[in-house]
């Protein structure tokens, strides 16, 4: 400034020189005033110490342990241990699954945890991490806490905002909230239908069932089963080692025939039970919805005691007479096949040989797991 002024004080006729050295003054008071107010602004942050508590206060939410951002050596090693597997030109996921299975408290908790992350910056923390091209990379700078690439919240959409409704009320804003977990829009993806037609097939083949039959209400308006308790979980859960699901022994009818006790009866126990039914509605569906040669069928060689089997593997059952076929298989092991039904002339004489329905199903479920 005082130079400026020495300038100003020379004798000069040139116009050119005297503006020049009237805007260098204008500039000069300008940054004088300037430097004024920022050693003003210093002195009082230094004096009230409110720009250490302010550095110290982002500091503890980086180092303070239980915070929000807190980042520990165990974080920073993850962080470090994420960023290699990138430099080797892999993209790093982190996947949460079955999100609306949890508490709906600890689920909102997790989601705002997450909400906190999401492009997250300014945490003064002086940790780095180094790139693929070996140049240091500032954890501040990172998209989440981990520098993850992509993070997948996996959970049932519109559960979801059942849960949401319920825990903040119908008039609180879901799409609101949730739209701020995701990038372009909902993936919906489900396996239901797939599900449902395995369980189908596993029913029709294995079993002798029509799924159709257990989801529809009998005459007097009873339900065997709810489409809705049925989950692709349940479905699993049949499929699952279900070969095993049948006692690894063997049925004697006689001293000459044995058979497999896995049979369409002990097989459709088997699946009803897993699918939530307990024995005496199975039995009850079964009794309901067969009749005549499909009963018997279904009930098959536990129908069999050793006075059906006196009379050629005949049993009587509602004025007929149904008369199983013996087939001989590998392994010395034989089945039932090609049950005939027939008409007697003399009903009452075969009252001896009536099927016992609930014995069967007794004898049947023994060999079920």
């Amino acid at each position: 400034m005082d130079v400026a002024q020495l300038f100003t004080s020379l004798s000069s006729d040139n116009s050119k020189w005297a503006a020049a050295l009237k805007t260098l003054m204008e500039l000069s008071k300008t940054i004088i005033n300037r430097v004024k107010k920022y050693s003003s602004f210093k002195e009082n942050l230094v004096h009230e110490e409110t720009f250490q508590k302010s550095a110290d206060t982002i500091e503890a939410l980086s180092q303070g342990k239980g915070n929000i951002y807190e980042l520990d050596m165990v974080s920073y090693l993850i962080i470090q241990t994420l960023q290699q597997i990138k430099n080797n030109g892999k993209k790093t996921v982190l996947i949460i699954e079955d999100l609306d299975r949890i508490d709906p408290a600890h689920l909102f908790r997790i989601l705002n945890v997450f909400s906190a992350h999401i492009d997250r910056i300014y945490q003064c923390s002086p940790l780095t991490v180094y790139d693929i091209d070996g140049n240091e990379q500032q954890i501040d700078g990172l998209r989440n806490k981990f520098g993850f690439d992509k993070v997948v919240m996996v959970m049932d959409y519109d559960t979801t905002r059942h849960i949401y409704s319920h825990f903040y009320g119908d008039k609180a804003n879901y799409q609101g909230y949730i739209g701020k977990f995701i990038s372009h829009n909902v993936y919906r993806y489900s396996i239901s239908d797939y599900a449902k037609q395995q369980l189908q097939k596993h029913l029709s083949e294995k079993c002798n069932v029509d799924v159709k039959i257990l989801f529809r209400q009998s005459g007097d308006n009873y339900t065997y089963l709810s489409p809705k308790d049925v989950s692709v979980r349940c479905i699993a859960q049949v499929m699952d080692s279900f070969d095993h699901s049948i006692v690894d022994t063997a049925v004697y009818l006689d001293s000459q025939h044995v058979c497999n006790p896995s049979t369409p009866l002990t097989r459709t126990i088997s699946t009803l039970r897993r699918l939530g039914m307990n024995d005496e509605s199975i039995f009850r569906f079964i009794m309901t919805e067969y009749k005549g040669l499909d009963l018997v069928n279904m009930f098959g060689l536990y129908l069999l005691n050793s006075t059906h089997i006196g009379q050629s593997y005949t049993v009587y059952h509602k004025q007929k007479l149904y008369q199983f076929n013996i087939q001989n298989k590998e392994g010395g092991l034989c089945c039932l096949v090609g049950c005939q039904e027939t008409e007697p002339r003399n009903p009452e004489r075969y009252e001896f040989m009536a099927a016992n329905f609930e014995y069967a199903f007794s004898k049947a479920r023994s060999f079920v797991k």
